[in-house]
């Protein structure tokens, strides 16, 4: 009976929906002290995320309860057994929690401790700017830099499947962007707070900012979307004066939509500030230009 409730909480058309729901559930070879009925109310009201945490349940008896008491909590049940993945994961649990999460190696968890242990992240030089879902159709979202040692900057390219992760090919990118006043990440967060688009940010000579691209999971963010983001940030951008930003481009390579161009039509060739890794900024067009003075030349 709890099988067939699991199934309908939980299964999805197909040619095998049952299969699809329980092929990642691993029991330990060894249960020790494992409570089967705690576990098996935590998959079941939590489905497959949950199920597939089954396999430390010889090191975690339960899963970890919600702060209530009242039911349990996947996020905490994450971080503790992502605390057993990874040889290391002790010295820093909420990035052991993400790598665990993307499916990360242990050689690319141990590079991105070390820049995460290094140093702390400076304060960046870009504008902190944050645009309401609504006005890109995507309510309950929302596009925002990230903070300063939001460790999540590492492994963008897992959340939004490309290259932009330590490990990856874009692993300059991630460091830079982590590591350096100059350069940072703004994402779309949708209305589950989860990333579905992101881009990797450098400011230029110049004063410009560019996006070197503009990255998405699948189809959550439309080209028609990052027109709406990239107009209201230009928006913002004219009506705040606390920032020292005279341009804003985007990089025309990689994910970025190349319908775009029909959008802003002026080709720009931006130059990082002190950025000389991996970009797919090789064309860009211009979004943003702030208005000269009368004093100016």
């Amino acid at each position: 009976a709890r099988v067939v409730q699991y199934l309908k909480a939980w299964g999805q058309q197909g040619k095998q929906p049952l299969h699809d729901v329980v092929h990642m559930i691993a029991l330990p070879k060894t249960r020790g002290a494992m409570n089967i009925k705690d576990w098996g109310d935590a998959v079941l009201k939590l489905g497959p995320n949950m199920a597939k945490l089954a396999k430390f349940a010889n090191r975690l008896p339960s899963p970890v309860h919600s702060a209530d008491g009242k039911s349990w909590s996947y996020q905490a049940t994450r971080t503790v057994c992502a605390q057993f993945s990874y040889e290391r994961a002790a010295e820093h649990p909420a990035l052991a929690a993400l790598c665990f999460e993307n499916g990360v190696g242990e050689d690319d968890f141990n590079k991105a401790l070390k820049i995460v242990l290094k140093a702390a992240p400076p304060q960046k030089n870009l504008p902190d700017i944050v645009i309401d879902g609504k006005k890109f159709d995507m309510p309950g979202g929302k596009f925002y830099r990230l903070a300063e040692g939001d460790v999540r900057g590492l492994f963008l390219g897992e959340l939004t499947d490309c290259c932009q992760s330590i490990g990856g090919h874009g692993s300059e990118c991630a460091r830079y962007g982590y590591i350096s006043e100059n350069g940072g990440f703004y994402v779309v967060e949708n209305a589950k707070g989860r990333v579905v688009s992101q881009t990797f940010a450098w400011r230029a000579q110049g004063g410009g900012l560019c996006f070197d691209t503009l990255e998405t999971l699948g189809d959550n963010v439309t080209a028609t979307q990052w027109a709406k983001i990239l107009k209201e940030m230009s928006a913002a951008l004219t009506q705040q004066k606390n920032h020292d930003v005279s341009q804003l481009s985007i990089g025309m390579g990689g994910g970025t939509p190349l319908s775009l161009t029909s959008v802003f039509e002026t080709a720009v060739r931006a130059v990082p500030l002190d950025y000389n890794g991996y970009s797919e900024a090789k064309e860009q067009v211009l979004v943003w230009q702030r208005a000269r003075s009368m004093n100016q030349p």
